[in-house]
Formats: structure tokens, C-alpha cells, sequence
């Protein structure tokens, strides 16, 4: 601040926080130093004269900055989404202002700064290999610019396999799982029992323990690494004691009697043995066979114009590869045009990484199912989602030909999920041993016949 004093004697005294100067403030003495924002008063004194009026300068100078950009998860596979963090501070203090994220170069999106000076974006997904995520902060008035970047790097989604991927265990009794993650560092996994199947439990090394009733459970074996992909196996809970079965037969008895007028009274006493193999059989059946984890999907209680989302899983419990082409949603046309559809297109997240079908599941490969709710006015509606596959046998019913089968589920806009259907049985056998025994009661004992029996 130069002197431009040309009074001979006078004095400048001035201050740099914005008070009023007096005689007691500091003396002006040389150029002062301004290094932030800061408003200068000063005032000239001089013997026989009258005090200046105050003289006023404001010096804006901007604060610096820091960004600090992070991301979650912080190993990111294929298909996952990435969720950016901006934090932007002056001298430890979060700052006010717009964020800029950008991807390899590419401006993606546009942030307001929140108080606590941080702004957030999510990313649906990143290409495999390195990717370049960006947050600059473009400054204001009072503050400088600031920016800063991260590497990601994109790993292929690593694959679940489970073993056995299906099998039969009599009730409160256990089957050991294991399971193989390949593609990623952690190769645990988190073991966990659909909701709504038989009701059995599974610890954390992979101990499945049947429950005290017959009925059929959902493993599934969820990778660490990646919540999203998975694998499933399926238990059918069988009772451990003998199994009634009612055998109706027709038994014709052909008499020859050396004397043909001999009068011939008969008993005849049939006792069966049934012998019931239980199915499926343990071992895995020669065909795609797509195993739906829900009977159908209820949503609770929704109140007119909020959502809600329910999931299920698909599986191919078969030898063969499971070839998804289609999924269908059917709703009323009123359902449709209000004021977007109340049940939406499902989100579908696979083992084998696909988000979207036509996809081919191999054996034990399977797909998680999202949909949508939007409850409109009124009686809650419902709907329908169809799958059409090359799965002849499944848990639902499996209507069509050739290769092509479709499978559908009921979606109600109210209620709650109904159990699964057990797993489509391939083959029954059944021995049945029999005794007969018949006793006759001759008029004349000494006659001597001939007898043939036929059972059917």
C-alpha cells in the first residue's frame, strides 16, 4: 500500500481486519504484505490538522484447496458398480462449491458440494483393465481450484462352483458343501439358506443340517470377493422311516378241478412289501433343469405411489446347459400406463457375469432377479414373469416343446413370497414283494385240482 502522504510530519496508522483505525493502531511504516483475503483501514495524522477521514482497501485473494477423491468397493470386478467420493477443504475446513467427475478423460457428472464439504456419484459400471476416475473442484471467489484422480483397475467377475450341486438328505441328518471361487484373491465365500424352502441351516464351513420336516432347500455359496456372484445347490429333505404305499391289484384264481361239480370255497390273503427309492436321485439329472427359489413373489404392503423390490434366484440344477432366451413381465393395461409400469423389467445379475439374457447357464450356474414395484391406487394388482429357456423339467410347471419350454411366476402387488415347488422328480422305483397265500376249503377234501393265479 503505497504512502501517497504529502504532509510534511503526518502519520498513518491502519489495520488489516477490518476495525476502525486510531492513533494506538499499528504505524505505517513500509508496503505491507497481503497473503489472504483481508480488508485494510488506514487514517493520517498530522500536528495542526484535523484527523483523515479512513481510507479503505479489500484484498480478495482465493484460499487454496485440497481434493481428496476415494472409491468403493476397493476391488472392483466387471459389471459392479463404482461409487465415487470428492472431499474438498481449505486449512482443514470443507469449502462450498461444484465437483466435476470425470472417467478416462470424459466428463461423466456435475456435483453440488454438500456441507460437509464432500459430493458422491455412482458409476453403473467400468470396462475391465485401468480406468482414470477424475474429481476437480473448479474454485470460487474465495477459494482456488483444485483436483485429483484415482487408477481403478477392473478385474473379470470370478466364478462360484459348488459341490454337490444337488442331493437328497434324510431329515435332521447333514451333508458336508464345498465350494471353489477361481478369478479373485478371496476365495471364501458366504454360505447362507434361501428363505422359504424347507427350513434348514448351514454353518460357515459349509455343514448343511436338514431340518425335522421333508422339503426341499436352496444353498448358495456367495463369493466374498463379489457379493454378486454366486452358486446354488439344491437339498430335497426326505423322511428317514419306511414309506406307505397303496397297491391296487386284480387277482384272478382259474380252478381245474379233476371232478367238475366239487364245490370250492376260497381265501385268498395278499400281503406287499414296498420298497420307495426317494427322488430326485442323488445323482444330477442328463438335462437342463432350471430350479426357481420362489413359488411366487408377494410384496408386503405398499402404500399407493411408493416401491418396493423383491429378488429370486434361477438355477440350472442339471447336467446340461441352461439356455435363457426371454423374460416376459405381463400386467393389465392399467398397470402399464401408470404412471410407469408397476412391475418393471427385472435386473438380472448371472455366475457367468451376463446382465441381460439371451445367456447360457452351465450346470450349477445361476441368475439373481429384481423387480420393481410402484403400488398404484386401489385393489394391489397382480402380474406374471416368464421365462422362456430349454428346460423340459423344472420346479414349475414347464409348458412347450422341442426346445422351447416357458416357465412362469405370479407377482402379487400384496401377500409375501410363496415357497418354492420341490425339485421335478425323474424316476420312481419301486419294488413291491409279495405274499400270497391260498386256502381251500373242498367239499370232498381227497379231490385233487389244479389252480392258476395271475396277479396284475
Amino acid at each position: 500500500m503505497p504512502n501517497g502522504d504529502s504532509t510534511g510530519g503526518a502519520a498513518i496508522f491502519y489495520t488489516t481486519d477490518g476495525t476502525m483505525p486510531s492513533i494506538s493502531s499499528t504505524p505505517y511504516s513500509g508496503p505491507i504484505t497481503v497473503g489472504t483475503s483481508e480488508t485494510i483501514n488506514a487514517i493520517a495524522t498530522a500536528t495542526g490538522f484535523s484527523q483523515s477521514a479512513v481510507a479503505t482497501a479489500v484484498f480478495t485473494i482465493p484460499a487454496p484447496t485440497t481434493t481428496v477423491l476415494v472409491y468403493s468397493p476397493t476391488t472392483v470386478f466387471s459389471g459392479e458398480p463404482v461409487t465415487l467420493t470428492a472431499s474438498v477443504s481449505s486449512s482443514g475446513s470443507p469449502v462450498s462449491g461444484i465437483v466435476t467427475f470425470s472417467e478416462n478423460g470424459t466428463t461423466i457428472a456435475t456435483v453440488t458440494l454438500g456441507l460437509s464439504g464432500s459430493a458422491s456419484f455412482t458409476i453403473p459400471s467400468l470396462p475391465i483393465g485401468s480406468n482414470i476416475l477424475g474429481a476437480s473442484y473448479a474454485g470460487s471467489a474465495n477459494y482456488e481450484a483444485s483436483s485429483a484422480s484415482v487408477t481403478v483397475v477392473v478385474a473379470p467377475p470370478p466364478t462360484v462352483s459348488i459341490s454337490p450341486t444337488s442331493t437328497v438328505v434324510n431329515t435332521n441328518q447333514t451333508c458336508q458343501f464345498t465350494a471353489t471361487v477361481t478369478g479373485a484373491t478371496d476365495t471364501t465365500v458366504t454360505w447362507s439358506v434361501q428363505p422359504g424352502g424347507a427350513g434348514g441351516t448351514i454353518n460357515s464351513s459349509g455343514l448343511y443340517t436338514a431340518p425335522a420336516t421333508i422339503g426341499t432347500d436352496t444353498v448358495v455359496a456367495t463369493s466374498n470377493a463379489d457379493p454378486s456372484v454366486f452358486a446354488t445347490a439344491i437339498v430335497t429333505v426326505t423322511a428317514s422311516g419306511p414309506v406307505s404305499v397303496s397297491v391296487t391289484e386284480t387277482i384272478t384264481i382259474t380252478d381245474t378241478p379233476i371232478i367238475p361239480d366239487v364245490l370250492d370255497q376260497e381265501t385268498i390273503t395278499v400281503t406287499d412289501t414296498p420298497v420307495v427309492v426317494a427322488m430326485p436321485a442323488p445323482d444330477p439329472i442328463a438335462a437342463p433343469v432350471v430350479y426357481y427359489s420362489v413359488g411366487s413373489l408377494g410384496f408386503g404392503t405398499i402404500a399407493p405411489g411408493q416401491t418396493a423390490t423383491q429378488s429370486f434366484t434361477l438355477s440350472n440344477i442339471g447336467e446340461d446347459p441352461l439356455v435363457l432366451a426371454v423374460v416376459i413381465i405381463g400386467q393389465s393395461a392399467a398397470c402399464v400406463a401408470y404412471p410407469m409400469p408397476c412391475f418393471s423389467q427385472p435386473q438380472i445379475r448371472c455366475t457367468n457375469g451376463a446382465q441381460s439374457l439371451p445367456t447360457t447357464l452351465p450346470p450349477t450356474g445361476g441368475c439373481l432377479v429384481t423387480i420393481s414395484y410402484l403400488a398404484p391406487p386401489g385393489t394391489p394388482p397382480n402380474g406374471t414373469i416368464t421365462f422362456t429357456d430349454n428346460a423340459t423339467l423344472s420346479n414349475l410347471t414347464s409348458t412347450g416343446s422341442g426346445s422351447t419350454f416357458m416357465q412362469t411366476l405370479v407377482l402379487n402387488g400384496s401377500g409375501s413370497d410363496a415357497p418354492p415347488p420341490p425339485v421335478p422328480p425323474a424316476t420312481v422305483y419301486v419294488t413291491d414283494s409279495e405274499t400270497i397265500t391260498v386256502t381251500d376249503t373242498l367239499t370232498i377234501p381227497d379231490v385233487l385240482e389244479q389252480e392258476t393265479i395271475t396277479v396284475n
